[in-house]
């Protein structure tokens, strides 16, 4: 971890993202998504910049590279209870082309 974990600054975190998501909602990449994965985004979403903050220590300014990696193929299918389709990435949003 890269920062001491602070609940104040993991509500800051999510105060932004949920900023983003609304943003992210009204641009041509969320039109472009099946309905499922309209549904599912704001969790996703939410759910990554949680634990990007919460076990890798990166607040969104300093994700990267290997962070989104750990985050993504390790910790989150450990974490997440879901069906197979949940994980698979078939978009074009700025989130999955990274």
């Amino acid at each position: 971890m890269t920062e001491e974990y602070s609940d104040e600054e993991l509500e800051e975190i999510l105060n932004k993202i949920e900023a983003w998501e609304k943003t992210f909602h009204e641009s041509k990449h969320f039109i472009g998504l099946t309905e499922e994965q309209k549904q599912e985004s704001g969790f996703i979403i939410s759910i990554f910049a949680e634990y990007m903050y919460s076990h890798i220590g990166l607040t969104p300014k300093k994700w990267n590279e290997s962070g989104l990696v750990e985050c993504c193929l390790d910790i989150l299918p450990g974490k997440v209870t879901a069906d197979k389709s949940f994980f698979k990435i078939d978009c074009s949003c700025p989130f999955c082309i990274l």
